[in-house]
């Protein structure tokens, strides 16, 4: 088992609350077969309460506060380019997080990460040539670490997420806490969860994510 379907596996285990074991990793080939055994694998009970409908309602609240919205500009289908500006969203992504709402992890865009990566390669790359020798390749790291300080102010893209329901996808536990009521996640949103969590974890465009999508073939995971 490669890094990538690892740490898959692990954002998958901690986004629905349940344990995947090696021998059913190995069984899985496409995104098909991990949707059916995460839905195979979660209890749903008859009358529970929609678990989107009740994480939308308190993200809402919060994001109320925080923006001092009303509750009819904040609906679902709502864009989060419009609803929260790029220049807003770091200090709406603290405060949200300050108060207990964990968002998905704000990134640099593509073009700021290979332009960065190319000025930290071409400096060692010079180094080792006015130096005649490879020892500044150490400096790759930390050169890298200071490039990460640097560009972080621009880390305002939220990858796959697009939408508030995205984004409560993300949020939704798939299975109650302690002392809640039983709530459930409906199979269109558990397939939809899932592939939000695979495109964010391989970095690959969320059209490319199909149910039909092998792992290693079509989405190149290791």
């Amino acid at each position: 088992m490669g890094l990538d379907a690892i740490e898959l596996v692990l954002e998958i285990e901690q986004g629905f609350g349940l344990r995947i074991p090696d021998g059913a990793v190995q069984k899985m080939f496409t995104v098909g077969d991990l949707i059916e055994y995460v839905r195979s694998n979660i209890r749903l009970r008859s009358g529970e309460v929609c678990m989107t409908s009740r994480t939308f309602y308190r993200f809402r609240s919060e994001l109320m506060r925080v923006l001092s919205l009303s509750r009819m500009q904040i609906h679902p289908s709502g864009q989060l380019a419009v609803l929260i500006p790029a220049n807003e969203r770091r200090r709406v992504w603290s405060q949200l997080h300050d108060r207990g709402v964990e968002l998905p992890h704000l990134r640099i865009s593509t073009t700021v990460f290979w332009l960065s990566t190319i000025l930290v390669l071409a400096v060692a790359a010079a180094m080792v040539w006015m130096f005649h020798s490879v020892i500044p390749l150490a400096l790759v790291l930390p050169l890298g670490l200071l490039t990460r300080l640097i560009t972080k102010p621009f880390a305002v893209h939220t990858g796959p997420y697009r939408t508030l329901r995205d984004v409560i996808l993300y949020l939704a536990p798939a299975t109650p806490k302690n002392g809640e009521t039983p709530a459930r996640l409906s199979d269109e949103e558990i397939a939809d969860k899932i592939r939000f969590i695979i495109s964010d974890n391989l970095g690959v465009p969320l059209e490319r994510v199909r149910e039909e999508a092998s792992f290693v073939e079509d989405l190149g995971a290791e």
